[in-house]
């Protein structure tokens, strides 16, 4: 209803109309199947006398900000018991002094306080103003950042920080990649633990989608490669339709990673048991069902996408993600990727609407998101003894503002010390030269390119025909699913770009990375289209500058 109110030119209203029915669809769906979502959570909930009772004070260590219906609950628990709060103000958390002004408590900005919601009054409350003290490093390539923060964090530990009391912020979760890729000595425990999109159980059955929609060059090769001829997957017909427990069926006999039950009575190993729990609930949600084969594959990769596997390999220095950091408090913190587009980090929410009906309707913004991240940021610098920012300065990146923000000075350029890196001795691999023991040349059919080869390189040519090892193949590339696919995914990270050549770089950066099996006729293309769309990224940043998203 405040959407519709905030929509003053009816901008939205079939939008908002058919969001609508299918929130009534979905509520439809969630009873009849005796399910729940906390969408609805609103609606249904009740308090919880029987719990409140058990105290006569509430006392709630604060961070971050409450919603509205969170704000709610928490003074209609206030009405039952004494509900203290302790709370930090600072210049990113505003929006939830504004909210606290609406309930009728006025708390002073940036200090330390405990109010009582109860009695609407303030308790105590100590000014303290945001005083940031960190070391500000730049490295010019970013895989240099993961020499440094190591070599930084054996720092702390040779000062005297206790390496549990230290914290490796990342404040893009997919850089941990490289960091586990060195972590030899595994000092490290990634809080986030690990993607099952990078296990066998979620690439394989994805190369096999891609490969039924036909997007993506050499994925026949690549399933060739994961150990899937031809004739294992060929007869899975993608259209055919059939009920989830058959779909795995059918799947778990071709072979295909993570579609096979456990044998007997056999423990699930870590890996299996949380696949195994997910099989669980993703037949029984959709028992009744028939979908194509390509749906349930398409359903089941978005299920096993979320999971995620715990590390559990005992490291003491924790690497976690900006979100986790909310109420902990380290005394030694490392922060990588500082740099803009990547602190604070945009949200696609924000697409559907824009931010004046965002903010008519009390909905929160692209500024709100901001700055509750760039909140968790100086709270976590706040209560470090010792903290260093790291950012990289190469394809001309730039420092992100919040480091101005905070008062500090762009960091001094280091060296990166990558003997951390590359200090292990390579394993000693004898080379030897092969040597057959009987060739017979009036035996072989000979052809005017087999003769070519032989005259050329008898190495290829034993390779080639002796052993009879095939070329790699090579696919007609789709020029317009690849753009589709870049163009898509340039958005997805950003909702606005202010500069034309930043625009053009990251373009280039993730067409690289769709053409990277596609050899030279990738780069042909991704430097064809970098050039030729100039004029789109000059177009776009001009009508984001106008206000557009």
């Amino acid at each position: 209803e405040r959407l519709e109110e905030a929509d003053a030119y009816a901008e939205y209203a079939d939008h908002l109309r058919i969001l609508g029915e299918l929130r009534d669809r979905y509520r439809k769906i969630l009873d009849r199947e005796r399910a729940y979502d906390r969408i609805f959570l609103p609606e249904l909930y009740r308090i919880n006398e029987a719990f409140l009772a058990t105290a006569e004070t509430l006392e709630l260590y604060l961070e971050g900000t409450l919603s509205r219906f969170e704000l709610e609950l928490l003074e209609e628990a206030a009405k039952r018991r004494e509900l203290r709060i302790h709370w930090r103000s600072t210049p990113y958390n505003e929006k939830m002094r504004e909210r606290f002004a609406e309930a009728g408590l006025e708390l002073p900005g940036q200090s330390r306080v405990l109010f009582s919601l109860s009695q609407k009054e303030l308790i105590e409350s100590e000014p303290s103003p945001l005083e940031i003290g960190a070391k500000v490093l730049a490295v010019r390539e970013r895989y240099e950042q993961v020499a440094v923060a190591l070599a930084e964090i054996e720092g702390m530990v040779r000062a005297g920080i206790a390496p549990e009391r230290i914290a490796l912020v990342l404040p893009d979760e997919s850089f941990m990649r490289a960091f586990d890729l060195y972590d030899r000595m595994e000092n490290l425990n990634f809080s986030m633990g690990y993607d099952y999109r990078d296990r066998p159980e979620y690439r394989v059955p994805a190369v096999l989608l891609e490969y039924w929609r036909g997007f993506a060059p050499g994925d026949r090769e690549l399933l060739e490669h994961y150990g899937f001829a031809p004739e294992r997957y060929r007869g899975l017909e993608p259209s055919a339709r059939v009920a989830a427990e058959e779909f795995r069926e059918v799947f778990s006999e071709a072979g295909i990673p993570g579609f096979a039950p456990v044998e007997g009575e056999r423990e699930p190993t870590r890996e299996e048991a949380p696949i195994r729990e997910l099989w669980h609930r993703f037949l029984q949600i959709h028992q009744g069902r028939r979908l194509a084969m390509r749906e349930w594959l398409f359903l089941w990769l978005e299920e096993l996408g979320q999971l995620r596997l715990d590390d559990v390999r005992g490291g003491k220095v924790t690497v976690m993600g900006v979100l986790e950091t909310r109420g902990v408090h380290f005394d030694g913190v490392v922060i990588v990727d500082f740099n803009e587009g990547i602190v604070p980090a945009s949200s696609g929410k924000d697409r559907f609407l824009d931010s004046r009906v965002r903010r008519f309707a009390g909905l929160p913004d692209r500024l709100d998101r901001e700055a509750l991240q760039k909140h968790y940021y100086a709270r976590l610098l706040e209560g470090a003894r010792e903290a260093v920012i790291l950012y990289t300065t190469g394809e001309s990146r730039l420092p992100s503002r919040l480091l101005y923000e905070l008062g500090l000075e762009e960091g001094e350029t280091v060296a990166a010390p990558r003997e951390l890196l590359y200090s292990h001795a390579p394993l000693p691999k004898e080379r030897k030269d092969p040597v057959v023991e009987s060739f017979d040349p009036l035996a072989m059919q000979w052809s005017a390119s087999r003769l070519k080869i032989w005259l050329e390189c008898r190495r290829r040519f034993y390779y080639r025909y002796i052993l009879g090892l095939e070329e790699k193949r090579t696919e007609e590339i789709n020029e317009g699913q690849v753009l589709h696919r870049v163009l898509e995914r340039l958005f997805a990270e950003r909702d606005h770009y202010e500069d034309p050549e930043a625009m053009r770089r990251r373009f280039e950066t993730l067409a690289a990375q769709e053409l990277e099996r596609s050899g030279i006729a990738g780069r042909y293309l991704q430097a064809y289209w970098s050039r030729k769309l100039v004029p789109y990224f000059r177009q776009e940043t001009e009508r984001f500058a106008q206000g557009w998203r």
